[in-house]
C-alpha cells in the first residue's frame, strides 16, 4: 500500500516540535533540579495568596518531569508514526485529545478571569493580547480535533493496518 503524504509530513512535523520541546524540557529540569530547586521550596514562595500558588509552587519540579515526560512520549510517539506503527496512531490521537482538553480548559478559565479582575478595565494591549490568545485556542483546537479526525479515517487507519 502507498504510504500517504499526510502521514509523513504530519510525522516530520511533530518529530522536529517534539525534539526541540524535549531539548527545552530537558534544559528547565536540569536547571531547576540542579540550580534553582531550593528557591522554589523557599518560605517566601510557599507563603503565597492562593492554594493554587502553593500547590504550584510545592510541586514545581514533580510539573517539569511530568512535562518532560510527555514530551518525550510525544516524540517517541511521533517517530511511531512515521515508521507507521498504530500504537503510534493511536497515542498521537490522545496526546491530541489531551491537548484539545487541556485548551478548552484553558479556554474556560479565560471566561472565570473576569472574577479575579475587570477585563473591561484592561488597557488595550492587554485585551487584545487576550482575544488573540483566545483565537490561537480556538485554531489549535480546531487543528487538533482536524487532524485526529483524519487520523481516525478509514484510509488512514487502513495504511496502519497494513504494516
Amino acid at each position: 500500500m502507498q504510504k500517504s503524504t499526510f502521514i509523513t509530513v504530519l510525522s516530520w512535523i511533530f518529530i522536529v516540535l517534539s525534539g526541540f520541546a524535549s531539548l527545552i524540557s530537558v534544559i528547565q529540569n536540569i536547571i531547576y533540579h540542579f540550580l534553582i530547586k531550593n528557591e522554589f521550596n523557599s518560605e517566601a514562595s510557599l507563603n503565597s495568596d492562593t492554594s493554587f500558588e502553593n500547590f504550584f509552587f510545592s510541586n514545581f519540579g514533580l510539573i517539569l518531569t511530568i512535562t518532560l515526560v510527555l514530551i518525550v512520549y510525544s516524540f517517541i510517539s511521533s517517530i511511531g508514526l512515521l515508521k507507521r506503527k498504530n500504537w503510534a496512531r493511536i497515542s498521537i490521537i490522545g496526546l491530541l485529545a489531551l491537548a484539545v482538553a487541556y485548551n478548552f480548559y484553558s479556554f474556560i478559565s479565560f471566561y472565570s478571569l473576569n472574577e479575579i479582575f475587570d477585563i473591561r478595565n484592561l488597557d488595550s494591549f492587554a485585551r487584545a493580547f487576550m482575544i488573540l490568545s483566545l483565537i490561537l485556542i480556538i485554531g489549535l483546537c480546531s487543528l487538533f480535533v482536524w487532524i485526529i479526525f483524519k487520523l481516525n479515517s478509514k484510509k488512514i487507519k487502513a495504511e496502519f493496518q497494513s504494516e
